[in-house]
Parts: structure tokens; sequence; C-alpha cells
């Protein structure tokens, strides 16, 4: 049932933050700090041109919960968090995941280093969703083909992952927090499949890049605001489903790691070089997770190849964001990113 942000008030929302904090703080003696954020944001959007008149108001409503860990001289912190459409109904903060995220922070506040090398890997959905954000985000935005800025131009129609990775660009998955009626120049909203089969199928586009590289037009024009000019900007991307259980992943894997907690990663477009960064990976042993944890973590290499190296997809999605993204240091939009339990084979990961 949908319930308006402004039908609750204000007492209503910080005595239910605060709430969340006292059973937080009260969890563990470890924990020295915790915080809650609630927040809602509406955006409107109206556009016109000789053709059409289109406008959209699109509600959004977020929480973040994190803890802050201390032993001595040791601390961790970790924060879950989900960010949707819709009002109040959003705000849903359980106890489930709360008890995870302090299970997961206090194994960080005694985590070992990793030692670099090469590994096999299992990523998690969000794991997985800033892979595919990071691999084929910006390395498809054809504003970046026009610019000579992005080696993905050379792959179109090309063999450049593993067949079992199908990979998307989607404003119109239901409720997702970068989900739209029409992009920034008026066009409806779509679906792009940017991977087919393990095949670069094509890039994201704005109404000028479009144009000038004659490529078919995606719902991909976007803007910060209206004093900003409009870019191919990412939406909601993901990797598609697959057949494999998580149990059979594990059981896969004699020696290697699961991937959880990412927190940041970088690209390089013109050379496809990747870097994805996290807080949480477990020992995985003769298909066992082991309960020894490591952190922090980084994977890197080329992105073919680590697309090449995916050797089973999950059965379930996931797509989350409580972020924005930016093209380079500015032009800010919300998206979100996800996928399935991703099994990749001889990672290259450090410390």
């Amino acid at each position: 049932e949908d319930i308006p942000w402004e039908s609750v008030s204000l007492e209503k929302k910080v005595d239910y933050a605060r709430t969340i904090n006292k059973k937080n703080i009260n969890a563990e003696k470890t924990i020295v700090d915790a915080i809650t954020l609630l927040q809602h944001y509406k955006t409107y959007s109206l556009f016109v041109n000789r053709n059409r008149c289109l406008e959209q108001l699109i509600p959004r409503t977020e929480y973040i919960c994190m803890v802050i860990m201390q032993d001595g001289r040791k601390s961790s912190s970790l924060h879950i968090g989900k960010s949707k459409q819709g009002g109040y109904e959003n705000i849903n903060i359980s106890d489930k995941d709360r008890e995870e995220m302090i299970t997961d922070c206090k194994r960080l506040l005694y985590a070992d280093r990793i030692e670099p090398g090469t590994y096999d890997v299992i990523f998690d959905p969000e794991f997985s969703g800033i892979f595919a954000h990071e691999a084929f985000g910006h390395g498809t935005e054809t504003d970046q083909f026009l610019k000579k800025r992005s080696k993905g131009e050379e792959y179109l129609g090309k063999k450049v992952a593993s067949e079992l990775v199908n990979m998307y660009d989607s404003p119109v998955v239901e409720n997702a927090s970068a989900s739209f009626i029409f992009d920034d120049e008026g066009f409806l909203a779509s679906e792009t499949e940017i991977i087919k089969n393990g095949i670069l199928q094509r890039g994201i586009t704005d109404g000028y890049s479009g144009y000038k590289l004659n490529l078919k037009r995606t719902a991909n024009g976007r803007r910060q605001s209206y004093a900003n000019k409009a870019y191919s900007r990412m939406t909601n991307t993901y990797f598609g489903l697959g057949s494999n259980t998580l149990e059979e992943m594990l059981a896969s894997i004699e020696s290697g790691y699961l991937l959880r907690h990412p927190s940041n990663g970088m690209e390089d477009p013109k050379g496809w070089g990747i870097q994805l960064e996290g807080y949480y990976v477990e020992e995985i042993k003769e298909g066992k997770l082991t309960g020894k944890v490591f952190s922090p973590v980084i994977v890197t290499g080329y992105v073919p190849d680590l697309l090449e190296s995916i050797s089973m997809v999950g059965d379930e999605i996931a797509i989350s964001g409580l972020g924005f993204c930016g093209k380079g240091h500015k032009e800010w939009v919300k998206v979100t990113d996800g996928g399935p339990y991703l099994k990749l084979e001889y990672s290259n990961i450090y410390e």
C-alpha cells in the first residue's frame, strides 16, 4: 500500500530512526556509534517541443543504516540501505538485515589482509552491480564514442563476454530508483540490451551522439538539471538471469572467495581497465564458506577478460542503488545497478 511521505509526521519518522539506532547500539558492545538516515525527494520534469508536451513526477524514498565498531585501536564500519520509487512504505529496516550488517561489521573488525593473487571468486548481487556499472556503463555511453574515448566502440557486434552473459540498461524496471517515463530529451523509456549471449549489441545514446553516429536512439539522454547539457547516461544497469544457485557456485570452488559489500569502482573507457573495490571477502574452501573474512579487496583487470571469465550466473536478480553517477567529476544523475550472483574464474585480487 502506498503511504505518501507527507502523511507521516516528522515526529513519527524521527522516533523510528531513533528506535533503529537504539537497537543497533544495544546489539553489540563493540558498537560505538550508529546512524539511521531516512529521506524522500521528488523530481519533476517537463519536456516541451514542437511535437510533444510531457511531464513526470518521480518520488524517491531511501534509508541508510550504519554501525561503527571499535575494539582498542581497531575500528570498522558498515552500512545497508535501499532506495526505491514511492513513499513511506519503503521505510522498512528489517531485523534480519540489521543483524546481518552487525555480524559482518564485527567480522570486518578482526579481518585479516588478503594475499594478492589470482583466484576463483563469487560476486554477490551488489558486487555484480558495480561490475555492470563500471564495465559497460561508461564504456558504452556513445558520446564517448564520438570523442574516441571508448574502446567499447571497437567491440560492437563482437564477442566481449562469456556466452552466459546478458546485460541490460533499463529505465522501466518497476519501482527502481533510476526508472522514469521519459528521458530528459523527451524519448520514451524502454529497455536496452547491451550484451546478448556474450556479444556486445550496442551502446546507450543521447540525441546528439545517436544522430551523429547514425545509431538507433535509446532512452539515455539525461541531464543533472535544466541548466546542464544532456549526455548519454546509465539508468538501471544490470546482468541478466542465469540458471545456477549460490549453493552450486560454492560447491564448484575448491579454493576461492565470496565478495560482498562493494564500496566503489573505477573504469578507463579508453583502455578498458577496471577496478572494483569492496569491504568484505569471505573464504571458500572445498565448496563451503569458512567464516574467515578479509578486508579490504580490489578486483582489477581488462574488462573483456573479466567478462569472459564468468562461468556461472545466478538464478535471482537484485537491483539497488543509494548513490548517483557523475560524468567524470560532475553531471550527477540517479542510477542503480545489480544482477545475480556471478562466478568468475582466475580474477586478480589485491588488498
